[in-house]
């Protein structure tokens, strides 16, 4: 073997070498419970992402990807380098600190050169059109970020694209299963120290390409609409911290205990002098006041809910009245109430 096959051997176990831990760090990122702002975390983005862009650069002197080759063609050892661009993309995201615009654009690039070497070596198909700088930065206000000629609802359509979007999801599932069916025979192949087939190498990253694909398309769409709000909030602060306020001040809730009567609201009142206290009937007034009942109006003073004691009491009497009428009267229909009901002595 000769010094230069030597040395590019050397160099190939030493990428190979350096992206594994590189995309082992990856997962544990992604695994954490801490959060993403916090100092560790960080740290350990930005020790993964520069292992992820030297791995990058020795890629690219090693000339491993050229134009119009079929991924058939990559050798199996190479296959997981399509990973980088990509991994770099959701690295930039977690990063907290720095210009968020810039991190936008810059996982933007990344995410748009994994889709486009990919569609390159027939990994997929998905094409996503370049963005055109000038549309990104027309945003003048807020409103014109929505399209203003909304086309009417289309309940069949929005079918139609609820159940693409449901095949989608359960298609990512099974995707995701078999990949970590795949990764722990991997794993375990490691533990054991024994040899793998290089067919089974080779399926577990194309699944795990295909797999960011869709993911890698949800990601553009959403940072196109975050860089508008961004890059608005950046060249028009002062419109935007305006939008933010509310439009009108609503009174501060409060809890109020609600009690029957007077002597209630007393014995209330000691226990919890803090909080507001009302009759029923009190409460029922302020919120016809305060606009959110209706007030009663002629035809409606009969019910139950707004009568007053006084009411109760004419509205007795006026029965009373009625039936000692009708029992004078020798009234048939008080005759037959009174014994069905076998009262001796309202009969008397």
């Amino acid at each position: 073997m000769s010094d230069s096959q030597a040395e590019s051997s050397s160099s190939e176990a030493t990428l190979s070498s350096l992206f594994d831990e590189a995309l082992l760090e990856y997962e544990k990122i992604s695994n954490c419970d801490l959060p993403t702002n916090s100092s560790d975390i960080q740290y350990k983005i930005k020790k993964c992402m520069t292992m992820l862009e030297d791995c990058t650069r020795m890629v690219s002197l090693a000339n491993i990807f050229s134009t119009n080759e079929h991924v058939d063609e990559i050798a199996t050892n190479n296959v997981k380098y399509f990973l980088l661009p990509i991994l770099l993309g959701y690295l930039t995201l977690k990063v907290t600190h720095g210009d968020r615009l810039e991190l936008i654009q810059t996982a933007d690039i990344y995410f748009r050169d994994f889709l486009k070497r990919c569609k390159d070596y027939s990994i997929t198909d998905v094409e996503v059109e370049d963005e055109k700088e000038d549309e990104a930065s027309s945003a003048t206000s807020l409103e014109s970020m929505v399209p203003p000629n909304r086309p009417p609802f289309d309940i069949g359509a929005m079918a139609r694209t609820r159940a693409q979007k449901i095949a989608r999801f359960k298609e990512q599932k099974d995707l995701e299963g078999e990949i970590e069916n795949l990764r722990k025979v991997i794993n375990k192949s490691k533990e054991d120290d024994t040899c793998l087939d290089d067919e089974l190498i080779r399926n577990y990253y194309l699944k795990l390409i295909n797999s960011n694909v869709s993911k890698c398309v949800d990601e553009i769409e959403c940072l196109m609409s975050e860089k508008q709000i961004v890059k608005f909030k950046k060249d028009h602060p002062d419109e935007y911290e305006a939008r933010k306020k509310p439009q009108f001040k609503s009174k501060p809730m409060t809890p109020i205990i609600i009690t029957k009567d007077e002597l209630q609201k007393k014995v209330f009142g000691a226990g919890y002098p803090s909080l507001p206290k009302y009759t029923v009937q009190e409460f029922y007034e302020q919120r016809v006041r305060d606009g959110i009942w209706q007030a009663p109006s002629d035809s409606n003073t009969r019910c139950l809910q707004t009568r007053t004691p006084e009411m109760e009491e004419a509205a007795k009497e006026q029965e009373d009245e009625e039936k000692e009428t009708k029992m004078e009267e020798d009234d048939p229909e008080e005759l037959a109430r009174l014994r069905a009901k076998d009262d001796p002595e309202e009969l008397a």
